[in-house]
C-alpha cells in the first residue's frame, strides 16, 4: 500500500514504431487503463506528479496511484500511458495519436487496468480478495458443470468460507463480500467509454484493484460459466451449486454478464451502430469521445485496417461536436441504406444544443430518463420521458415493412452543405388528433403483464375524449369511428396485434410488447381513426409519415411558417416537399404491412427534415 512518504515514480521516454523494418519485431510494452480525473480533482493527492527525465510532469492523483502500484522492484517495466504520451493540449498531435489506438492496443504484451483502491468505495481489501475469490470459484464451478454435461466425472469446487458465514456473525461476511462483488463493478472504470476498446484489443490483461489483481480471462470465464444454459451448451447452473439465496444476493446478472457479455458482443464485431448505442451510457469529458473512444474497434470489418465507421474515416479534433454528431448519424444512415440507425427515439430531447433533429445526440446518456415540460390549460406539466432504446425498435424493426417493396425516390440524402436537412421520400398518412394524456413525475413501471389493468383508467379517458372528437369531425370520420372498428384496432395496439390479416398473432411476447413498448409509448388516434403509439412527445397536429427505406411508420412535427423560415438551410425546391422535425418510429395498426403503400404511387413527396 502507497504511503504519503513514497517517492513519485521515476520515468523517462522511450519512442518505438509500430511498423518495425522486415525481420525485426515490435518492442515489448505494456498499456494502462484507469479512469481519469482532471490534474486538480483529486482531494487525497496535493499536485502530484512523477519524474520523466529528470523534469516534473503533473499527472493526476489516480495515474500516480496506478504507477505505483505497477511499477517493479528488480527491473524497468515499459507502460504507454496516454496522459503522458500524448500532448492533450494539441488538437493536431492528439488526433495522429488517438487514430493509432486500435494499434497502440492490439500491439500490446498486456493491458494492466487499474479500478483505483477498495476503499474509495468503502470496501476493505480482505472483502475485494473475497469478490475475486468469488469469480475465480465461478469459473471452476462451471469448467466441472461442463465437464460433467461432457460425460466426465469432475466434482465440484469446495465452498468459500464466507459462503456459510464461518466465524459465526450470521450474514455479516455474506453481505459485506457481496456489496465487494458489486462495489467492483460500480468504480469509475466500468464508466468510462474509452476503458472499452482498453479491454477488448490487448491480447491480454491484468485488473489491479487495491492489492487485489485478477487476469481478464478468469472474468470472461465465469461470464461464460454463468451464461452456458443460456446459450444451451448445459442445463445446470453454478447459482445452483451455491447455498441458498446467496446468488440473488451476488446478483451477477445485473453486474458480471451485464458488463462482460457486452464487451465480448462488441469484441467480437458489430454494426457499428450498436456498439455506439451499446456503449452510449459511458461517460466521457469530451463529448466527441463518445464517438472517438470506440473508433478502435473493427465493427464488422474483416480488414483490421478499415475505418470502424465508413464515412468518419478518423479522429479529427479540430471537428466541433455538433458537426461530428450530424456525420456520424448520417453515416449510419449511409452505411446501412435505411433509416434503422434512427429507430428507438421515444422523445428524449438532444442534450446537446444546436443538433437537427434526425441527428443521435451520443453524448446523451441512454439509461437516464428525462423530463419535457408540456402545456395545459392551467400550467406547463413535467412529463417524465423515456430514453431512446435501439435495440428493443431494432427487433420491432425487423417484424415489419410498412414501406412495402416499393422503391419510389432517391433514397436518404443530404439536402444542404452543412449536413444538417435530411432529405427522405414519404407520403402522409395522417394527422395525430387526440392522443393519451401523459404521464407526470414519478412514472412507477409495472411487468408486462400488469400494464393494461395499470393504464386503464388512463386508456379509458383517451377513448372518451376520441368520443367527443369524433361526435363534431367530418362526416366520414365520424361515420368511421361510430362504427366501432376502433374497437378492434384499439385492442390490437395494446396486445401487439398490429396486422389485419393474421389476427391474434403478436411478432413479439406479449408480456415483452406490453413492458417494452406499451408501457413507454403514448397512444395516439389519428384525424382519420386510425389507433397507434409513438413517442410520448407526440401531439395532436403531428403527422404519421410512411417514409421509404424505413420499416417503421415515423411521427413528424410539421415546421411553422415562422420556424422554416429560421431552420431552413437551403431555399424550398417546389411545392411538393414538407419541412418537418423528427419527433420518432411509431405503430399504427393496419398500415405496418404495407396496406397503405398500395395505390399510393403518386402520394410520394419530399420531406426535408430538420
Amino acid at each position: 500500500m502507497e504511503t504519503p512518504e513514497e517517492p513519485s515514480p521515476a520515468c523517462s521516454y522511450r519512442v518505438i514504431s509500430l511498423k518495425p523494418s522486415e525481420g525485426q519485431q515490435i518492442p515489448c510494452y505494456e498499456t494502462l487503463s484507469y479512469a481519469w480525473q482532471d490534474v486538480s480533482s483529486d482531494p487525497e493527492t496535493e499536485a502530484p506528479q512523477i519524474i520523466i527525465d529528470s523534469n516534473s510532469f503533473p499527472v493526476s492523483g489516480s495515474l500516480l496511484r496506478a504507477l505505483r502500484r505497477l511499477r517493479l522492484s528488480d527491473r524497468i517495466r515499459t507502460l504507454w500511458v496516454d496522459a503522458v504520451c500524448i500532448n492533450q493540449s494539441d488538437d493536431v498531435e492528439k488526433t495522429q495519436q488517438v487514430n493509432l489506438m486500435r494499434r497502440i492496443y492490439a500491439s500490446c504484451t498486456q493491458c494492466n487496468i487499474w479500478l483505483g483502491y477498495p476503499r474509495d468505495v468503502g470496501v476493505s481489501e480482505k472483502d475485494a480478495q473475497a469478490a475475486f475469490d468469488t469469480i475465480a470459484w465461478i469459473t471452476v464451478a462451471g469448467e466441472a458443470l461442463d465437464a460433467r454435461f461432457s460425460g466426465v466425472d469432475v466434482p465440484n469446487p469446495s465452498p468459500l468460507a464466507w459462503f456459510h458465514d464461518v466465524g459465526g456473525k450470521k450474514g455479516l461476511l455474506r453481505l459485506r463480500a457481496a456489496e465487494a462483488f458489486y462495489k467492483f463493478f460500480r468504480t469509475p472504470w466500468w464508466s468510462r467509454v474509452w476503458t472499452v476498446q482498453e479491454a477488448v484489443l490487448p491480447p491480454a490483461a491484468t485488473v489491479y484493484w487495491g492489492a487485489c489483481e485478477i487476469s481478464w480471462h478468469l472474468l470472461d470465464m465465469a461470464t461464460e460459466a454463468l451464461m452456458a444454459p443460456t446459450d444451451g451448451k448445459r442445463t445446470e447452473h453454478v447459482g445452483d451449486l451455491l447455498p441458498d439465496g446467496l446468488f440473488d444476493k451476488l446478483r451477477p446478472d445485473d453486474y458480471l454478464i451485464a458488463y462482460m457479455r457486452g464487451l465480448g458482443i462488441s469484441s467480437g464485431g458489430e454494426e457499428p451502430v450498436s456498439t455506439l448505442y451499446r456503449w452510449r451510457g459511458r461517460r466521457a469529458t469530451d463529448p466527441r469521445d463518445k464517438v472517438y473512444g470506440l473508433m478502435g474497434l473493427k465493427g464488422r470489418n474483416v480488414d483490421e485496417e478499415a475505418a470502424f465507421l465508413p464515412g468518419i474515416p478518423s479522429c479529427d479534433y479540430t471537428l466541433d461536436t455538433q458537426t461530428l454528431f450530424c456525420r456520424v448519424s448520417w453515416a449510419l444512415i449511409e452505411q446501412s441504406n435505411s433509416l434503422e440507425p434512427l429507430m428507438g427515439r421515444r422523445g428524449e430531447a438532444a442534450k446537446l444544443s444546436g443538433l437537427p433533429s434526425w441527428v443521435i445526440d451520443w453524448s446523451q446518456d441512454r439509461w437516464s430518463d428525462g423530463f419535457i415540460h408540456f402545456d395545459t390549460e392551467e400550467d406547463k406539466v413535467p412529463v417524465q420521458v423515456p430514453g431512446t432504446d435501439y435495440f428493443s425498435h431494432e427487433e420491432l424493426y425487423s417484424n415489419y415493412c410498412a414501406d412495402g417493396p416499393i422503391m419510389v425516390g432517391k433514397g436518404p440524402r443530404l439536402l444542404d452543405e452543412t449536413g444538417r436537412v435530411l432529405g427522405l421520400d414519404g407520403f402522409l398518412v395522417d394527422r395525430i388528433a387526440v392522443v393519451e394524456q401523459r404521464e407526470v413525475l414519478g412514472r412507477q413501471e409495472v411487468p408486462g403483464d400488469q400494464v393494461l389493468v395499470a393504464n386503464a383508467v388512463r386508456y379509458g379517458e383517451l377513448i372518451g375524449r376520441c368520443h367527443d372528437y369524433f361526435s363534431s369531425a367530418s362526416e366520414e370520420s365520424r361515420r368511421r369511428w361510430q362504427s366501432g372498428g376502433w374497437m378492434q384496432e384499439y385492442l390490437g395496439v395494446v396486445t401487439g396485434q398490429l396486422d389485419p390479416a393474421m389476427p391474434g398473432h403478436c411478432p413479439i411476447d406479449r408480456d415483452e410488447w406490453a413492458s417494452i413498448y406499451l408501457q413507454h409509448h403514448l397512444l395516439f388516434v389519428t384525424e382519420g381513426g386510425k389507433v397507434g403509439f409513438g413517442p410520448v412527445t407526440s401531439e395532436p397536429g403531428d403527422e404519421v409519415w410512411i417514409l421509404e427505406l424505413c420499416r417503421l411508420p415515423v411521427v413528424f412535427k410539421p415546421l411553422k411558417s415562422e420556424d422554416q423560415e429560421r431552420a431552413c438551410s437551403t431555399p424550398v425546391d417546389g411545392a411538393n416537399r414538407r419541412d418537418v422535425t423528427w419527433v420518432g418510429d411509431c405503430c399504427v395498426y393496419g398500415i405496418m404491412m404495407g396496406e397503405e403503400v398500395k395505390g399510393k404511387e403518386d402520394a410520394w413527396v419530399e420531406v426535408a427534415v430538420h
